[in-house]
C-alpha cells in the first residue's frame, strides 16, 4: 500500500505560542516526530510507501534525515509539487491520505493562527465556510483516494469532525483562557500511531470524501481590490464590494478557481514593494539599512490599515 501524508505546520503539537513558537527550526522536529509516529502504525498494517507532501510555505519544515526508511519527501508548494500532483494525476495513486499538522479555517474562534491559505481570503463552496482540511480531502476524494486521519489543534478537530464525521482525528492542543495547552507529546504518538494503523487495516470500508459539482465557489477578500482585479478573469463575477463568485462543474474546477486568487495576491505584493521604492525615492539619505527597515514597516502598517477584517465562525 502506497500512503500520502500532507502536513503544515500550526496544528504540529508542542508549539504553545503564536507569535514566538515558529521562530526556531525546533517545530521541525517536533512535525517530523508526529509524521514518524504516524508513520509506524502505516507500517504495521502493512504500507511500504509513505510520500510526504510539505504544504506549508515552500517546504523546508522536515527533518529529513530523522524521517523513516520508508518515508519519501516530496517537497512543498501548493502551487509546485502539489499541483505537479493534480497535473500528472499521481495524485490518484495512493491508497489513503493523512493530514498531519493541520489548522483551522480563517476566522475561527480559539483556533491556533487559524487561516485558509495566504490569510488574505474567506473561502464558501456552495455556502458552507472551508479551510485548508476540506480542500486537501475533497482533493483526494476527487481522484478516488480516502483520507482517513487529521491532526491539529482542537478547533481544526471540530471543523473536521464537522464536515467528516467519521474520520479519525488527534487534537494536540487547545486554547483555554487566553493561552494554548499543549497535550502530552507521547500520548500525541501514541494516538497518532494507533489511530493511523486502525484506520488503513478498515481501508475497504473508508470511501473517498466526495464534493459533487455543480459547486459555487464564493471568496471574500480582505481588499476590494482584490475583488475588482479578479473579475477581469473569465468565470468570475462580483457579488459584493470584496466578494466573487465563480459557477464550478465538478471540485476540481472549484480547487482551482479558489486558487486563482494568487494571481492578484502578485498584485497586492507589487503594490507593496512599489510603496516602499516610491517613499525611498523621497527620502534624502537612503544609505543605511534601517532606514530601509523603517520605510517597509511604514508601508506595511498603512496596507494593513486598508485591512478588512472577517468574521468570526465556529464549528
Amino acid at each position: 500500500m502506497k500512503v500520502l501524508i500532507w502536513i503544515d505546520i500550526e496544528g504540529v503539537s508542542g508549539i504553545d505560542d503564536p507569535d514566538t513558537g515558529f521562530k526556531d527550526n525546533n517545530y521541525k522536529h517536533l512535525i517530523t516526530a508526529e509524521i514518524n509516529a504516524a508513520i509506524k502504525g502505516l507500517k504495521s498494517a502493512g504500507v511500504i510507501q509513505v510520500d510526504i507532501f510539505d504544504g506549508h510555505g515552500m517546504g523546508d519544515n522536515v527533518i529529513l534525515e530523522d524521517l523513516d526508511e520508508i518515508a519519501s519527501y516530496l517537497g512543498g508548494g501548493w502551487m509546485v509539487t502539489l499541483a505537479e500532483l493534480i497535473r500528472s494525476e499521481k495524485l490518484g495513486n495512493y491508497d489513503a491520505l493523512v493530514l498531519i499538522g493541520l489548522h483551522a479555517q480563517e476566522g475561527t474562534i480559539d483556533g491556533f493562527i487559524a487561516h485558509t491559505n495566504s490569510g488574505f481570503t474567506v473561502l464558501r463552496m456552495n455556502e458552507k465556510p472551508i479551510g485548508e482540511i476540506e480542500q486537501a480531502a475533497w482533493l483526494a476524494g476527487y481522484f478516488g483516494v480516502p483520507t482517513i486521519l487529521v491532526s491539529g489543534d482542537d478547533a481544526a478537530i471540530k471543523e473536521a469532525n464537522h464536515y467528516f464525521p467519521d474520520i479519525a482525528t488527534v487534537s494536540v492542543k487547545k486554547k483555554e483562557g487566553d493561552k494554548f495547552v499543549c497535550f502530552p507529546l507521547k500520548e500525541i504518538y501514541k494516538q497518532l500511531e494507533e489511530k493511523a494503523f486502525e484506520r488503513i487495516t478498515k481501508l475497504k470500508e473508508i470511501k473517498p470524501y466526495v464534493l459533487s459539482g455543480p459547486i459555487i465557489v464564493e471568496i471574500l477578500y480582505s481588499f476590494s481590490k482584490f475583488a475588482e482585479d479578479m473579475v477581469i478573469f473569465p468565470g468570475y463575477e462580483k457579488k459584493a464590494e470584496r466578494t466573487v463568485i465563480y459557477e464550478a462543474k465538478d471540485y476540481l474546477e472549484a480547487f482551482w478557481a479558489y486558487h486563482g486568487f494568487r494571481i492578484v495576491l502578485k498584485g497586492l505584493m507589487k503594490e507593496f514593494y512599489e510603496r516602499i521604492l516610491q517613499r525611498i525615492e523621497r527620502e534624502l539619505d537612503i544609505e543605511d539599512n534601517e532606514t530601509y527597515i523603517k520605510i517597509k514597516k511604514e508601508v506595511q502598517e498603512e496596507m494593513l490599515n486598508e485591512r478588512i477584517e472577517f468574521p468570526n465562525i465556529s464549528f
